[in-house]
């Protein structure tokens, strides 16, 4: 085998070989999907309700985590399946029972204490710890969680132990979901539920490309014996002979990727495009009071969780504007923001008390901006889409941009301060 390999003619003659193989078409391929993509398909195959009122599709996910933990017991009641949760990618909460749904399938980076703030978050929901269990998700099992995520305090709250992972669920794509999907959720299925079934069809296959599983599929018989050929590998020595001249391919691939990593970061560090986001907002924020109140941002760009919102001091954070998703990949690459007026669950009445308001919703008609009656914690949101991406700006383009989307949010600062005082003099009367 070649010790140094041109990678990019590998990569172009593969190409131009699957160009002419035969066609095949899978939708989630042509969309692409992210962590939070594969969340949303697996809390909208849960969330399926039968005829009888059952949870068919649920209740056979929970047998999974009962493979894990025999002693654990899962009576579906009145389920609450859901996703994004308090930035938490899917969470199941019943009546005595809660389950976090941590998805990284595309080995998403692990964030500081970020099992151990899921759990807190999940127990003030009323949820007892002890019956809190949380389901690492990964691709094939072979990313392992940080123990700065799952903390110590994490680990005590999941009664793990050395020898026991308590309930702390290492599922994995490979392993359990998708035969979980193939044996246990379509066969299982009526023939009158068409639209799932080749949903949950497009998805296993999309899923069995993902995972290198297509054995019967002669695309990847016929990439396989080009990549071998380019490799100098030959296919009929022992499988070990094979398994270990593909692992030094591997190293070599992870290093190359190391390096694009090591670089991507480096051009969007010099882009200035996280750093001009928040310094555009904040001035913006801050300049309209002339700096009399005080406001929060919470910047998880950098970090990769893929959010970012504002707020006044004044509401509490549970009331904020925010832009979702927001992440490096999408300053640097795409022209579309979407933008929200955010509430949390513990203020979920009060989304209700905004949206009765007629000047309110006089606004949001005056700048076309849309109310989502179906997520409770959406009072707005409106998309801006840019010439080119934020990345691609001068900053005075930047700050035009953003400006724009933000002279939108200012009088709707006014009428949200008016409601929420409103809001509280009701309720403390109650």
């Amino acid at each position: 085998m070649e010790e140094n390999i041109d990678w990019f003619e590998l990569i172009q003659t593969l190409q131009k070989l699957k160009a002419k193989l035969p066609y095949h078409f899978n939708i989630i391929d042509e969309l692409g999907a992210n962590e939070n993509a594969h969340t949303k398909i697996l809390i909208k195959f849960l969330k399926y309700k039968g005829e009888d009122g059952s949870y068919p599709i649920l209740k056979s996910f929970l047998e999974i985590i009962k493979d894990y933990c025999p002693e654990a017991s899962f009576q579906i009641t009145k389920p609450s399946i859901r996703y994004g949760t308090e930035y938490i990618d899917g969470l199941i909460e019943d009546e005595q029972y809660a389950v976090i749904i941590e998805n990284k399938i595309r080995w998403a980076v692990d964030q500081d204490k970020q099992l151990e703030r899921y759990i807190k978050n999940v127990e003030l929901h009323g949820n007892p710890v002890e019956n809190i269990y949380v389901i690492y998700l990964t691709s094939d099992g072979s990313k392992k969680v940080e123990s700065y995520s799952l903390t110590d305090k994490a680990k005590q709250c999941l009664g793990m132990t050395d020898s026991d992972n308590g309930r702390f669920i290492p599922m994995n794509y490979r392993r359990d979901i998708l035969p979980w999907l193939k044996e246990e959720v379509l066969p299982n299925l009526k023939h009158k539920e068409e639209m799932l079934i080749t949903g949950i069809k497009q998805y296993v296959d999309y899923l069995e490309g993902f995972l290198g599983l297509c054995k019967t599929d002669r695309i990847n018989k016929v990439m396989r014996e080009e990549l071998y050929n380019k490799l100098g590998i030959k296919a009929d020595k022992s499988i070990s002979s094979q398994y270990k001249e593909l692992t030094k391919v591997g190293n070599s691939l992870d290093e190359l990727m190391r390096r694009l990593s090591q670089i991507k970061e480096e051009v969007a560090k010099e882009s200035n495009a996280c750093e001009d986001f928040d310094k555009i907002t904040q001035s913006y924020f801050l300049d309209l009071f002339n700096g009399s109140r005080q406001i929060g941002i919470n910047n998880a760009i950098r970090t990769g969780d893929g959010f970012y919102f504002i707020h006044y001091k004044e509401w509490g954070w549970q009331i904020h504007f925010e832009w979702l998703p927001l992440s490096i990949d999408k300053l640097m690459s795409e022209k579309k923001y979407m933008l929200y007026l955010h509430i949390e669950d513990n203020l979920a009445s009060f989304k209700k008390y905004i949206l009765e308001d007629e000047e309110y919703n006089q606004l949001v008609k005056s700048i076309d901006g849309k109310i989502n009656n179906r997520d409770k914690h959406t009072a707005f949101q409106k998309q801006y889409i840019a010439d080119k991406p934020f990345a691609d700006m001068t900053y005075d383009e930047r700050k035009t941009f953003l400006e724009k989307a933000y002279s939108d949010l200012k009088p709707m600062i006014g009428i949200i301060d008016r409601l929420l005082k409103e809001y509280k003099s009701k309720n403390n009367k109650e």
